[in-house]
């Protein structure tokens, strides 16, 4: 009876507000949370149409590879064969969605919303239920560097500025991670096959870690083998009706599982080596990565509930890319080597930003003094700076003894944490982020100001070389801190498809070859030749002997070269082979003496367009 009356009277003490946050979120709540979050995550990264991959995304959804000029096009052409089912889905969908913009927007925050659900999702199996928590979870990981950016040592996408199919099977693998530690085998495979659906190799790494959860669960008896079978078979049928599609695209490829007749863990090593070798990744991201890996191990270990299956999921996937590291030293098979078992390290991000960002929250909403004012804001802080993220992993060991140090609550340095945060550290990263995708979104503008008047002005057979300056790794990796020039080179991705104008070749259509072994020969024959040329001269002379009309690079290039663009943006020039005349220098005796421009014309000067 007394305890009755004094928890009343504590009830009756409590304002509305904090009993409302400290019940448990309903679902309806839980998808405000994600909504808000996801937008607020959006917000902090940005959004930008047209970059890099899209470069292999644009053409599908305008089914580039059915226009004539394109019929003979051997990168074009392989992208039937570009096998993730949500671009099955939306090939030709420019009939209802125009250019793309804004469903490649809507297409992000949707992935980035289904990312926060499986986030959440997760998070509840350790005991992150209330109102409160669930808010300051979702938070933490709008703005934790776990999430920001590429994987450590593989660099596989989490939450970045521009929409591709991997980022939605984020979502995906945490979701059939949710259930199958829920002992929910068929939905499991479902969500398994969906990620599959959504990206085959992606769908291929849950085997490890699904499977070291199923083994969890039967060797502590949550669930029996005669429980599991029944499910486990309705699940495989759903996992195979999900990924027939998918699976017919790749096995209807003509290249697929034919001998490649060249080097391929060197063409690997050429195009993006930080994918599929580790030695290739910076010894730092391989620290981090370790680090990562008994970061998530501590956290998950201060959970009372849950944190065996997480443990276990955890444990498949560090196994997984421990595999990935030896497999490059044991076979050349590009089926193998092609299913990107270092990019896996994906999973490991997603696992451990939930369990920290779950004990973040845990220890700041607590009622404990030394949780609540030293232990939370500091983890808070350290997770928020990835090269402060071993500091999380010792205070995450040694709580206790921390705790122990420290006799009362300490607000003052609770603030002095909070004010670090939010005055200093957010905002120089949210700026860093808006300097970034302007800067990209200006050189999509200017990409797609060139297209549009290659679209109207050009014949439609018309053939386009990028000079190495703007399209190649060559010219990245010459000056990386020339954050324009990287924009300008990410967002050619964008001209092919705005244009319906064929490109001679660029360096990142080079990954069409992990499908399409058969355009080896013609892309690293093009691009060796591309590398070779050292001056604007050099590269129109080159065009008119290859049968290209015209050459499109930077106006500092033409200004030096004193040559006329027939069109012009604020950086980009194009120039044509018909109509440019070369003004011979010293510097450009060798091209000319090589087959240089022989019947020069006048040039035509259009003048620089708005944009």
């Amino acid at each position: 009876m007394l305890t009755t009356t004094l928890e009343h009277s504590v009830q009756c003490e409590t304002p509305p507000a904090e009993r409302w946050l400290d019940l448990d979120a309903s679902p309806m709540q839980i998808a405000g949370i994600c909504l808000v979050a996801s937008l607020i995550s959006l917000l902090f990264t940005g959004s930008v149409f047209g970059l890099d991959n899209h470069l292999f995304h644009l053409p599908i959804i305008h089914r580039l590879y059915d226009d004539d000029q394109f019929r003979n096009d051997a990168f074009i052409q392989s992208l039937r064969h570009y096998s993730s089912g949500l671009w099955l889905v939306l090939a030709g969908s420019e009939r209802y969605a125009g250019d793309g913009h804004l469903m490649f927007h809507l297409l992000l925050y949707f992935s980035r919303l289904l990312s926060f659900v499986g986030f959440v999702c997760c998070a509840s199996l350790i005991g992150v239920q209330s109102v409160r928590e669930q808010i300051i979870f979702c938070l933490i990981l709008c703005f934790s560097s776990i999430l920001d950016g590429t994987s450590f040592a593989g660099h596989g996408a989490l939450f970045v500025m521009t929409f591709g199919h991997s980022e939605v099977a984020n979502g995906t693998m945490l979701l059939a991670i949710f259930f199958a530690a829920r002992a929910q085998i068929a939905i499991a495979c479902i969500f398994a096959g969906l990620t599959f659906f959504i990206n085959a190799f992606m769908g291929a790494w849950l085997v490890l870690p699904l499977g070291c959860i199923v083994i969890s669960l039967i060797w502590r008896q949550k669930i029996s083998i005669s429980q599991m079978l029944p499910q486990a078979v309705i699940g495989l049928i759903a996992y195979a009706l999900l990924t027939a599609p998918v699976a017919y695209n790749i096995l209807s490829n003509p290249d697929f599982g034919g001998n490649v007749g060249f080097n391929y863990s060197g063409y690997l090593r050429s195009l993006f080596g930080n994918h599929f070798f580790v030695e290739s990744n910076p010894w730092y991201q391989i620290v981090l990565l370790v680090t990562l890996v008994v970061l998530g191990w501590l956290a998950l270990s201060r959970f009372k509930r849950g944190g065996v299956e997480l443990k276990a999921a955890l444990l498949g996937m560090v196994s997984l890319y421990t595999i990935g590291t030896i497999v490059p030293l044991l076979t050349d098979n590009p089926t193998i080597l092609n299913l990107h078992v270092l990019r896996s390290g994906v999973m490991i991000h997603l696992l451990v930003a939930t369990c920290t960002a779950a004990l973040a929250a845990r220890w700041l909403s607590s009622r404990n003094g030394q949780e609540a004012a030293i232990l939370g804001p500091y983890l808070l802080f350290f997770i928020s700076i990835k090269y402060l993220l071993p500091m999380a992993a010792i205070l995450i060991a040694f709580y206790k003894t921390i705790c122990g140090s420290v006799k009362e609550r300490d607000n003052v340095l609770r603030a002095v944490v909070f004010v670090a945060l939010g005055l200093f550290v957010l905002p120089w990263q949210a700026w860093q982020h808006f300097k970034l995708t302007s800067t990209a979104m200006e050189a999509v503008r200017e990409w797609e100001t060139i297209g549009t008047w290659a679209k109207s002005s050009t014949d439609p057979n018309s053939m386009f070389l990028i000079s190495k300056s703007e399209g190649t790794e060559a010219a990245r990796v010459s000056s990386p801190d020339d954050l324009h020039s990287e924009a300008l080179s990410a967002a050619s991705a964008v001209f092919e498809a705005s244009s319906r104008r064929r490109i001679w070749v660029d360096f990142k259509r080079g990954a069409a070859v992990m499908w399409s072994p058969s355009y080896h020969a013609q892309w690293r024959s093009r691009m060796d030749a591309l590398l070779e040329l050292r001056t604007l001269s050099e590269t129109l002379s080159f065009a008119q002997n290859n049968d290209i009309d015209y050459v499109i690079d930077n106006c500092q290039a033409f200004r030096a070269a004193h040559i006329d663009p027939v069109f012009s943006t604020n950086s980009l020039c194009v120039g044509s082979v018909l109509f440019t005349a070369v003004v011979p220098s010293q510097s450009d005796h060798k091209a000319n003496t090589r087959g240089g421009i022989k019947s020069p014309a006048t040039a035509l000067q259009v003048p620089a367009s708005s944009r």
